[in-house]
This record gives structure tokens, sequence and C-alpha cells, in this order.
């Protein structure tokens, strides 16, 4: 069947009942999200940044499989994977307590205190724009611009929205014609990170613990231990990844981001040792294989991060 479209991502389907919605160039989401038919039951994996690109996967889980989401689950702390969640509100929302704590620790307090960290990020943003030193840096502003102007325009009809914790590290969401497993393998990305297992149609839905032709975020987790992560998925044999960023990958993505990561590792223990400076570590080639991917600044600013000298 032709699938529906939307403005701010492309629905994919990777796998019979399995779709990708890839973020597009709006700003209304910059990461990945996912919808999965189990026959009687619906599960959609992450909801974006914006309740209007929310609103759209929204639909398009309804379009695909003719029902609203039964479960939703979130794959990490981070913003650009949970601003949507309250749009999913009205069935169970849920992520590993540890997420689910971090989460929480992200909430503003009211409605005012939000509009105005809005209001603080964007003269910010506004003044990294304007004192740019080169146009890497003036679209990258740019970019943090678009998303943080729909995100204030957003902000009158917010509700920060918290997950429920599930029990353990892992879940398994049951329907008519296939089971779901919610897995955490612990510390990678972030200190919690769950991942969706299709293991009938072969695919991971990965969250940010997998990114294509994106340099990754890594500051907020272990390089090393996300690396041994990446192995262990693999281990559970699957033909297609849903990555956080990026079009849908396989094996040789996983095994290429394991790679990139224990690199990034030596590299911040040589930054430590040698003790550079942030102009010194800023300097530092990209993981060879690498050089194409979008947002190199997010390498240096991780490492910069993970070796101390970002302050």
């Amino acid at each position: 069947m032709s699938l529906p479209e939307y403005p701010h991502f492309t629905l994919t389907e990777v796998a019979p009942g399995v779709w990708a919605a890839l973020a597009g160039d709006t700003g209304a989401c910059i990461s990945n999200a996912a919808v999965i038919d189990l026959g009687d039951r619906t599960l959609v994996f992450d909801t974006f940044q914006t309740v209007r690109a929310a609103g759209d996967l929204r639909h398009a889980a309804e379009a695909l499989t003719g029902r609203g989401a039964a479960l939703t689950v979130i794959s990490h702390w981070h913003g650009d994977h949970t601003g949507g969640a309250q749009v999913f509100d009205d069935a169970p929302i849920v992520a590993t307590a540890r997420t689910c704590e971090l989460v929480a620790g992200e909430d503003p307090g009211d409605l005012d205190a939000y509009t105005a960290e809005l209001d603080g990020y964007l003269e910010t943003v506004r003044n990294q724009r304007d004192g740019a030193e080169d146009d890497a840096q003036r679209e990258r502003a740019e970019r943090n611009l678009q998303v943080l102007t729909l995100l204030r325009e957003e902000a009158p009809g917010f509700r920060f929205t918290v997950p429920a914790p599930i029990d353990g590290d892992g879940m398994s969401f049951e329907g008519s014609e296939r089971r779901v497993e919610m897995v955490s393998y612990g510390v990678g990305h972030t200190e919690s990170d769950l991942f969706a297992h299709v293991p009938d149609a072969g695919v991971i839905v990965a969250g940010d613990l997998l990114w294509v032709g994106h340099h990754p975020r890594v500051n907020d987790g272990d390089a090393l231990a996300w690396a041994a992560v990446l192995d262990r998925i693999g281990g559970l044999g699957p033909s297609a990844y849903v990555p956080g960023h990026g079009p849908v990958g396989g094996k040789a993505d996983a095994d290429y981001l394991g790679g990139y990561l224990r690199t990034v590792h030596e590299l911040v223990d040589e930054a430590i040792t040698l003790g550079l400076d942030a102009e010194a570590i800023g300097a530092i080639p990209v993981p060879a294989g690498s050089e194409a991917w979008g947002s190199v600044g997010r390498f240096h600013g991780s490492l910069a991060s993970l070796a101390g000298t970002d302050s």
C-alpha cells in the first residue's frame, strides 16, 4: 500500500508491520521514531520533540494499523525523543526506571519557567548565530533556532510528560500476531537506553544506540560500554536497524559505530594524557570513514566534554 505523507518525517516500511518515521528537515523532529503493528495492538517507539510532529506520528500509527497506540516506548531521556509524549498520554508511556528519573529531572516546574527557559535558549543561539566565525557555525545556529522557534510557538499548550518505569531491564509486549521485546543493556548512549527487538521481522529499533551518517552525541554515556551494547545487539541477528538519527541501517552500520566509539575512547584518553586544550581537540581528525557525516561539531564537542575541556 502507499504510505501516508507528512511534512516533518518520511515513513519507510522496514519489514511487514514495522515502519520507521525518519526525521525531515523542518525542525519539528530531528530524531527518528517507529510504529510497530502487533496484529491487534500498536506500539509507538519514541515521540519526537514537538507536539506537531508527534501529532502527525499519532495519525500515522492510526492510518497504518487502524488503531491508536496501546503502548508508547521512550528509548532514553533526551528531549528530541520525549518532547511529544503528551500526544500519547491516553495510553501507557514507558521507559526504564533510570530514564524516568532523568526525564523527571528535566521538568522546568511550570509553564512560565519552561517558556522563560526557551526564551533564554533563543537569545543564546541568536547570539551564537550573529557571532559565528564560519559558515558551519552559522548553519548550526540556524538549525537550532529553527527547532527552538517551533518549541516556543508550542509552549502555551505544552505539558511536561514523564513516562512510567518498566520493571527491571525490559518487558515483552504481546499481540495476536507478534511479540516485541523492549530491552536495556544498561549504560550506552546514556545511563539507560531501551531498544525494541522485533524477532519475527529481524528488526531492531535502536533509538540513539545507533546513528547512521551522523556523528553521535557521546558525552552522556560511556563509549566503551556503548560499543559493547552494539556487539550484544548484533548477537540477536537483526537484518535491519531503525537508528535514532539517519536512514535505516544494517549490521555494517552498527559494527562501524562500535569501532568509531572505541576510537573516541582512545582519543579521549590521549587528549587527557597529553593535556590537550579545547583548540587542540577541535583539530583532531574524525575517525576514518566518518568524514562525510553530518554534525562534525558534535564529534569535537563530545571529545572536549569527555576530556573535561569544554567549560
